[in-house]
C-alpha cells in the first residue's frame, strides 16, 4: 500500500511539472531560462525522473538535498541531448536563491 501511495504522489508531481513547464514555454521571452522550484516537482523527495511538455526531467538526489536545505531555491534547466530514443532530456544546472544577493 505503502508503494502505491508513492507512485500516486509521483503522478502528482509530474502533473505539477508539466503544468509548470508548459506556463513557462508560453510565456517565457527570448533569452530567459526557464527554472525550476521545489514546489514545481511536488515538493519530492525521491530523485527520478519527471516528464515534462516534450521530454523528461532528471531530478538527483543533490538536487533534493539543496531544497530541503534552501526550500525556495529554483535551479535553471538545461536541455541535454537526447539519446537513441529521441527523448529530449534536461538536468538541473546551477541554482539560486530569491531574495538572496551575491
Amino acid at each position: 500500500m505503502k508503494q502505491f501511495a508513492r507512485r500516486g504522489e509521483r503522478e502528482v508531481a509530474r502533473a505539477l511539472v508539466l503544468r509548470h513547464f508548459c506556463r513557462l514555454v508560453e510565456s517565457r521571452a527570448e533569452g530567459e531560462k526557464m527554472k525550476v522550484s521545489w514546489a514545481d516537482v511536488g515538493h519530492t523527495e525521491t530523485p527520478g525522473s519527471f516528464q515534462i511538455f516534450n521530454g523528461m526531467l532528471e531530478v538527483k538526489h543533490q538536487h533534493i538535498t539543496i531544497w530541503k536545505s534552501e526550500p525556495t531555491a529554483r535551479f535553471t534547466v538545461i536541455p541535454f541531448k537526447a539519446l537513441s530514443d529521441g527523448v529530449q532530456r534536461y538536468v538541473l544546472g546551477s541554482y539560486d536563491v530569491p531574495g538572496e544577493d551575491f
